[in-house]
């Protein structure tokens, strides 16, 4: 089974020219950003999947939680579990940001 972008040849959003590593929006947990609740907002960021080459594979290092509005990073953390935690409780708090 594919779950991470690479392993179905999904484009980088980004490469990092100084050091390659490549960042990948991870569209199932951006989802569960903005996924319907009757009383919770939905929260404005986007989640990436952080990973380095080695060789002909990809690593994964970090999904990393940005607000949309402001470009602060909200969260990072290797775990998906403690990211879903993560938006949920910034979800409940109001979504500040």
């Amino acid at each position: 089974m594919k779950t991470l972008p690479w392993e179905y040849d999904a484009t980088p959003y980004w490469i990092n020219p100084e050091n390659g590593i490549h960042w990948y929006v991870d569209r199932s947990m951006t989802d569960w950003c903005s996924r319907e609740y009757s009383d919770i907002g939905p929260l404005d960021a986007t989640v990436f999947i952080v990973a380095q080459p080695e060789g002909d594979n990809m690593r994964a290092l970090s999904r990393v939680l940005i607000c949309n509005r402001t470009n602060i990073t909200l969260a990072d953390t290797p775990s998906i579990e403690a990211l879903a935690i993560k938006i949920d409780a910034l979800r409940l708090i109001g979504g500040a940001w």
